[in-house]
């Protein structure tokens, strides 16, 4: 069965250290996605002020790969109005919040978010063929913490103003951290619609926390969405952790 009747359209951010990795993982996942050429491509970059020749790279490095269909969009023209100037935030949050607000560019149905370390690898994969709907809005590797933990209180906190008396996700306090059963983004499949329901939820430019998966996590919770979690023997996808030198061994034995 088909992830959906149309294809999803891919989101990736990257400023210049992000494009070194999507040189290295954009080929896996055109290899080995059926039809990832095709798809419609969103590309994020933070051009402004820092970068005048990442949109001319991101762009070749597309086409080099044979993806046809790529809309690059600077990071500024996609954070909401009212976001704080670049100095009064880190780059990390600038970039979370954009990925977090890039569904409301999306106009397929469902919606693929992807990190720049993460490579596909040519095996069947249960996350991309996953159905994801409005009452099963994400599918994504399954994740046991939110680190800092306080970052639950605090989305408690802002639930209770827009939606209260909603389900709040379940959490053990351990540490500095809450063990929750929780996703993690580095590939998440969306559904659109939803994701545009829980940025009008939003009463602030800003993410109640800067984390675009714990708050699309936390709104399906609070909405009472079931939420499909893959493990990593269910997925085709491996995740560098920001190891240039691990991401580029994945890489070459996703293309072996």
């Amino acid at each position: 069965e088909s992830m959906s009747d149309q294809s999803p359209t891919v989101i990736v951010a990257i400023d210049r250290h992000h494009l070194e990795e999507l040189r290295v993982s954009l080929p896996t996942w055109v290899r080995n996605v059926d039809g990832f050429a095709d798809f419609p491509f969103i590309l994020i970059g933070d051009v402004e002020s820092i970068d005048d020749d990442l949109y001319d790279d991101a762009l070749l490095l597309a086409n080099m790969c044979g993806v046809n269909n790529v809309t690059f969009r600077d990071v500024a023209t996609v954070l909401p109005a009212g976001f704080p100037p670049r100095h009064d935030v880190t780059q990390r949050e600038r970039m979370l919040t954009a990925l977090a607000f890039a569904p409301s560019m999306v106009t397929t149905p469902t919606y693929l978010k992807l990190d720049t370390d993460t490579v596909a690898l040519p095996v069947r994969d249960k996350l991309l063929s996953a159905k994801v709907t409005g009452s099963r809005p994400i599918a994504a590797p399954r994740w046991g913490y939110t680190k800092p933990g306080h970052w639950l209180d605090t989305l408690d906190l802002w639930s209770d103003q827009t939606a209260p008396g909603n389900a709040k996700p379940y959490r053990v306090p351990s540490g500095g951290v809450a063990k929750s059963q929780r996703i993690i983004s580095y590939a998440m499949l969306g559904d659109t619609a939803f994701a545009n329901r829980c940025l009008h939820m939003l009463t602030s430019p800003r993410l109640p926390v800067p984390s675009q998966d714990t708050f699309y996590w936390y709104c399906a919770v609070l909405l009472g969405r079931e939420v499909s979690r893959f493990s990593t023997n269910e997925t085709c996808w491996r995740h560098a952790g920001g190891n240039m030198r691990k991401l580029k061994e994945l890489a070459a034995e996703a293309m072996e």
